[in-house]
């Protein structure tokens, strides 16, 4: 969940987002249980149009890019990308995306989920994060998971993400646009105790950097646009 930095307890995620810098130039699993691997399994296979098989189900929730992208259209569906054994929802992904653009939708949404399941679970596991998350963004993620289990604070409720869409910015660089929806997220400490802030509880808009990172589309990047605007 992009947390004013997509999962940074709401208000820390604020701060850090906006210090993320600006973009250069301008992905709840089916049939995944609570049981699973966090963050682990696949994101389900696209629908393609003309595409080969092969090239439609390589791409992993890590993002990684296939050697050729086709060009032919192709659809994630939000109902099997979302969670509800974790609270995660995917409301919208854009259709028509070729390959790559959708091995980059991939690859954030698999930093979505990671980000919310970590910020959930405090457990000190950020294996999914650091899978799926470079750069600014993770060095960011790091000091704010710090600051949480610091003040054992852990996030519960539901986190939902709209996909507005997703542009190249090169072969190896993807804008996406996001509505992180935070509205029914709250933070407990161990005992229970609600120490949710008023303010934490928003909608937020942003737009991610997602770039081709050894072999892996990861998020770089979150420019935060603005409150209460999705």
């Amino acid at each position: 969940m992009v947390r004013s930095f997509a999962h940074l307890p709401g208000r820390r995620r604020t701060a850090i987002a906006l210090g993320a810098g600006v973009l250069a130039g301008s992905l709840a699993l089916a049939g995944c249980s609570s049981s699973s691997p966090k963050g682990g399994g696949t994101i389900p296979p696209v629908n393609t149009a003309g595409a080969s098989t092969a090239s439609t189900t390589s791409a992993s929730a890590s993002g990684g890019a296939s050697p050729k992208a086709s060009a032919a259209p192709t659809a994630l569906d939000a109902q099997a990308l979302t969670d509800e054994s974790i609270g995660y929802y995917v409301d919208f992904v854009p259709q028509g995306l070729d390959t790559t653009q959708t091995q980059a939708l991939q690859g954030y949404l698999a930093y979505d989920r990671a980000t919310w399941e970590a910020y959930r679970d405090l457990d000190g596991d950020l294996s999914a994060v650091e899978a799926s998350t470079t750069g600014t963004a993770l060095e960011n993620y790091r000091k704010s998971y710090r600051e949480a289990q610091e003040s054992g604070g852990r996030e519960v409720g539901t986190s939902r993400v709209t996909v507005n869409s997703v542009e190249m910015q090169s072969d190896s660089e993807a804008a996406v646009d996001v509505c992180s929806d935070q509205s029914q997220i709250k933070q407990v400490t161990e005992s229970g105790k609600d120490v949710t802030q008023p303010d934490w509880r928003h909608t937020h808009s942003f737009l991610v950097s997602v770039k081709l990172t050894d072999g892996a589309w990861k998020v770089a990047s979150l420019e935060k646009k603005g409150t209460d605007i999705c």
